[in-house]
């Protein structure tokens, strides 16, 4: 990762928010996949946004006005990345050592891959997943292919819909990654 970039900006109350954005240093080396796995551009690694204001500031979870949504999303529950098989486990490598944790099997019998736990500020003890997958399917392999490798669903939870599965919010477009849990 290269040197933090400071960040911020003014809320509408006046109050000064402050970050810094970590973001990944690329380098082709052995494990490195072609250039043609990143169509558009790299977004298979995550960047980091690290608070030099309290998270609060920039993050006002404690305010339910401005947190609490109609359809009654809480949060993001998972983020899918799809990989090709063949660097699933360089990526379950380098996904440990940026999240500390070790990959667990996906449980999953429509998706293959393994998944990282996370902790934030407001989830306790059990926060959000990253989900490094490989395509199991047409769609995903097309997906891979005019895509590259990235970022493929976003699950978002759902208070109520524990236990009723997932719901794609459409069959086509940015609307299939997008799922509610």
């Amino acid at each position: 990762y290269v040197p933090p970039k400071a960040g911020g900006r003014k809320r509408k109350d006046g109050a000064d928010v402050k970050w810094e954005v970590t973001r990944p240093e690329y380098h082709n080396a052995e494990n490195t996949p072609s250039a043609e796995m990143y169509p558009s551009k790299r977004i298979d690694v995550p960047f980091f946004c690290h608070d030099v204001t309290p998270r609060v500031v920039r993050v006002p979870w404690d305010e339910e006005d401005l947190t609490k949504h109609p359809s009654g999303a809480s949060g993001v529950a998972a983020v899918e990345v799809l990989v090709p098989p063949e660097k699933l486990t360089a990526y379950s490598m380098l996904y440990s050592s940026i999240t500390g944790s070790s990959p667990q099997q996906l449980n999953d019998n429509k998706k293959k891959g393994v998944s990282f736990g996370l902790v934030t500020p407001t989830s306790q003890a059990r926060g959000p997943v990253i989900k490094l997958r490989v395509p199991t399917s047409d769609e995903d392999r097309s997906w891979l292919k005019d895509r590259g490798i990235g970022i493929r669903e976003i699950q978002i939870s759902v208070k109520g819909r524990k236990g009723h599965g997932e719901e794609r919010l459409a069959s086509h477009g940015i609307g299939s990654s997008i799922s509610l849990t």
